[in-house]
């Protein structure tokens, strides 16, 4: 018996590889810093505080000692604390676009000082898509793979001053893919990202970041887009339902019937449907290679009618210009209404009629 590859459930596994890869998000805050006349600043951590994020201010001057100075704390005119030498201060950002105005005030020798930052938690998302093949009923996503593209989706949540959201046409993207800032995919509402096929790589680095056109507001994102192998799956083609695409063929699957068309299908090869005529089929049954439907080559029939044992199906799937595309898969199919009548016609160069219909 030949040994099988272990099946891989498009349903199971692929689904959560898609969700974790289709979207990521990242916060963002106003830009603040000393106040009139100060040499005071504030910093915080994180740098970028998402809504409900616990927030460490931490106020430093550039000419006077602060550490022996009376330092009072307030968050939007309201004080929270005050004491000596008290340089750090926590706090709880708010929800998505709602501001907190945090202010630092040092009493000194040489008079009172003080910084002020305004912190409004933004949300920037991520969507991740891509051209590549997918049945119909899918309940992921596309995923590139190396002779397809993809398309990084930007829907940022940033606001203004008057707590209104910024529409995506007032906003500045920039984008990054490997480091490498893309300067003509970049600018005022370009927020969707068109990559094109990748080449001999396993996975991108997109970063972007989204500012308001008088930058006093911005936000970053960044995605790590996989380059992924297509793989090859088998369904059954039902006379009556057309293909069973909520349940892929496991490596050992019993069948019913003496007679079952199977359906071959090439998840994120560069195509837009299987009989793609770039995509190359290679059936065999037991070793034996099976002539192709040339008008319909994803499809396989196998009549079963005086056979026994199981029909081991090999299927091999490559691609004219993809080089990388090479899907190969093996499964044991066993028919359950076989008879076992030996007649002349009965060839073994075809024991399962596996011819195109």
């Amino acid at each position: 018996m030949v040994s099988l590859r272990t099946h891989i459930s498009v349903y199971s596994s692929l689904f959560l590889l898609i969700m974790f890869c289709a979207a990521t998000r990242t916060h963002a805050q106003s830009l603040g810093g000393g106040g009139s006349g100060s040499d005071m600043y504030i910093t915080f951590t994180p740098h970028n505080p998402g809504p409900r994020d616990t927030i460490t201010a931490t106020v430093t001057s550039a000419s006077t000692d602060i550490s022996q100075s009376l330092i009072t704390w307030t968050v939007n005119g309201k004080q929270i604390e005050s004491s000596i030498g008290d340089t750090q201060f926590t706090t709880q950002a708010q929800n998505a676009g709602s501001s907190l105005t945090v202010r630092a005030t040092a009493d000194t020798t040489s008079g009172n000082k003080s910084a002020q930052v305004v912190i409004t938690p933004t949300v920037v998302d991520l969507l991740l898509d891509s051209n590549s093949y997918i049945p119909p009923f899918y309940k992921g996503r596309a995923l590139p793979s190396h002779g397809s593209g993809f398309k990084v989706q930007t829907i940022p949540y940033l606001v203004d001053s008057r707590g209104a959201r910024i529409a995506n046409d007032k906003l500045i993207f920039t984008w990054s893919v490997n480091g490498i800032v893309k300067g003509s995919l970049s600018g005022l509402g370009k927020n969707i990202l068109t990559v094109g096929a990748p080449i001999l790589t396993s996975s991108y680095s997109v970063d972007v970041v989204v500012h308001s056109s008088d930058n006093t507001i911005s936000g970053a994102a960044h995605i790590n887009v996989p380059v992924n192998d297509p793989l090859v799956e088998l369904y059954v083609n039902n006379p009556r339902y057309g293909t069973m695409y909520s349940s892929a063929l496991l490596a050992n699957t019993p069948i019913n019937d003496i007679e079952s068309t199977f359906r071959a299908v090439p998840y994120f090869a560069a195509v837009s449907n299987p009989n793609d005529p770039r995509l190359i089929y290679s059936w065999d049954i037991n070793g034996i290679p099976v002539p192709l439907d040339t008008s319909n080559p994803s499809k396989l029939t196998i009549n079963a009618a005086n056979s026994n044992g199981a029909a081991n199906i090999s299927l091999s799937v490559t691609h004219s210009q993809d080089f990388l595309m090479d899907a190969e898969q093996l499964w044991s199919v066993v028919f359950n209404k076989t008879t076992t009548i030996n007649t002349p016609t009965q060839t073994a160069a075809d024991p399962f009629h596996a011819t195109p219909k």
